[in-house]
This record gives C-alpha cells, structure tokens and sequence, in this order.
C-alpha cells in the first residue's frame, strides 16, 4: 500500500511541476489565460487540480511541445 501511495504522488507531483513549467513558458497565469481563451481562475485551478483534458493538446502546442500531453495528464496520454 505505502509502495502505490509513493507512485501516486511522484506522479502528481511530476504532473503538478509539468502545469507550473507551461504556465511560465506562457508568461504566467494571465498570459496563459488570454491565449487559451480562458478566465485566469481556470488556469490558476489547473495548478491544483491538473489540466482539464480538453486543453491539453492546445497547451502542449502553445509551448512548442516543451512540455508533453503525457506530462500533464499521464492518466489519458500515457496509456499503450
């Protein structure tokens, strides 16, 4: 059980420092917010909760694939 846990949350950390990495590459929270066409509370949410799957593949564009679909949502793009 200690063994899953300590997966668990290695990879949301990995996934939470992928959302902060995006963001900045974008210019921070506003910046991200106006080219994504969304509030900045929806950006600002992602830092806690994880990027909505809906726009993971526009964020990975937008930061010229330096950070990867697989980085911020593992649980949908990381699948075989």
């Amino acid at each position: 059980m200690m063994r899953e846990y300590s997966i668990l949350v290695a990879m949301t950390t990995k996934r939470c420092e992928s959302v902060h990495r995006s963001i900045a590459l974008l210019g921070g929270v506003t910046a991200a917010a106006e080219q994504l066409g969304v509030t900045r509370q929806v950006v600002t949410n992602w830092k806690k909760r994880g990027v909505s799957a809906t726009y993971v593949l526009t964020l990975v564009g937008l930061v010229d694939h330096q950070v990867s679909a697989k980085e911020l949502r593992p649980d949908i793009f990381g699948r075989k």
